[in-house]
């Protein structure tokens, strides 16, 4: 099987988390498929250095020339896996679509590449739908090959980012439902997506089960990682602690950072919870492995990866009922809570009380049975062969 991938969220070396988990799990595809070839499509994706602000000429114009000095470039990231980069600037959606069309350009020139090196793609393979999707269509229809989007919105993200895509709107849900098949990662975003896309089939996240081993606890800590954002639930995580006798370490960044730390010195709990920042993964795993259990807080979540990733290290999580938790956490495994900070801080407290009758190697059991690289491999080999036969 040759696949030719396009995801619309990479890591770039300004933000090198920015869509970190399409990237693992290309590379866990890659693995566990090694007689496959599977090309991956960047073009500066999440780049700082490649988006261009309207009031910021000063540093448009550095970006601009920089721009122009840069080559493209193929890495081989593995036998059978290679990233093709063909630099594109892109800038709001409101003026000619951000320079879509020189994504799209840049795109073709990394799919020539890739079928200069192994041939035609049986499959094209759009990761996140904004504007993978437009670049799918475009190739799918030009080729002549079969495209599949994995949309990794849902609920009012999808909503949110339908108003920016402006006049595109229409074109952009036609691109996603005109794919040969359309994938979601869970049920509960399956039902806030029926809407706007039909026909969908769920095929849930995987979790490297090798690199995320069981580990001991090593403090009485709880550990908590995203992105301090809106949805995050970080101000329902930071009020529930005011009632919880333990300490919070969170792992993460974003543009409510500094809300959170101003709510933690407001409510005197600074020595209660403390920001650890942006960590690479084998800080993230060292700390999973250390903690005494996870918290998601979010109040919503297409699926819940962190989850994924504390349960294969055997620990238990304490998680929202936001979406994805659901079809992940268990009684064995855990316990869900309303998304308010009065259910969050009981559900926290039971969890310090009974974490030691929660069995770590069964959590895993768990995680192994139905979240494993192999499982996911053999259900994404599946939907692209009954692509590739019609």
């Amino acid at each position: 099987m040759k696949v030719f991938v396009i995801p619309s969220w990479f890591p770039s070396s300004s933000k090198p988390h920015y869509g970190i988990f399409i990237k693992e799990q290309l590379e866990l595809l890659a693995n566990e498929r090694p007689g496959w070839r599977i090309g991956v499509c960047t073009w500066g994706q999440g780049d700082s250095g490649k988006l261009l602000w309207a009031k910021d000429h000063l540093f448009n114009l550095k970006k601009v020339l920089r721009h122009s000095r840069e080559k493209p470039s193929i890495k081989q990231i593995s036998p059978n896996l290679t990233h093709y980069y063909q630099p594109a600037l892109s800038w709001t959606k409101r003026i000619k679509g951000g320079n879509l069309a020189n994504t799209i350009r840049a795109s073709e020139q990394n799919f020539n590449k890739f079928k200069t090196q192994y041939g035609s793609p049986d499959i094209l393979w759009v990761q996140a739908s904004y504007p993978g999707a437009f670049i799918g269509n475009y190739l799918s229809k030009k080729h002549h090959i079969p495209y599949v989007v994995h949309v990794r919105f849902g609920g009012f993200m999808f909503e949110n980012l339908l108003k920016d895509v402006g006049k595109k709107k229409y074109e952009f849900l036609e691109n996603i439902n005109k794919s040969n098949k359309v994938t979601v990662t869970s049920k509960s975003q399956l039902e806030s997506l029926r809407g706007y896309i039909p026909e969908t089939t769920v095929i849930s996240n995987p979790v490297d089960t090798d690199f995320f081993s069981v580990g001991a606890s090593q403090d009485e800590r709880i550990l908590a990682i995203g992105r301090f954002e809106k949805e995050k639930g970080f101000d329902i995580l930071i009020e529930a602690m005011k009632d919880v006798n333990s300490n919070l370490t969170i792992i993460g960044t974003g543009s409510l950072l500094k809300s959170a730390q101003t709510q933690v010195a407001r409510l005197g709990l600074k020595k209660k919870i403390s920001f650890v920042g942006e960590l690479d993964r084998l800080e993230v795993k060292r700390l999973i492995q250390g903690c005494n259990f996870l918290v998601l807080p979010s109040t919503y979540e297409t699926f819940g990866n962190v989850l994924l990733e504390a349960m294969s290290c055997g620990k238990p999580v304490v998680a929202t009922k936001c979406g994805g938790p659901e079809e992940i956490v268990s009684a064995g495994s855990g316990y869900l809570c309303e998304p308010n900070p009065e259910d969050l801080a009981e559900k926290l407290n039971l969890m310090i009380s009974n974490r030691l009758t929660f069995n770590s190697g069964k959590i895993r059991g768990e995680i192994d049975a139905k979240f494993s690289p192999a499982i996911w491999a053999e259900k994404i080999e599946e939907l692209f062969k009954s692509v590739v036969s019609g």
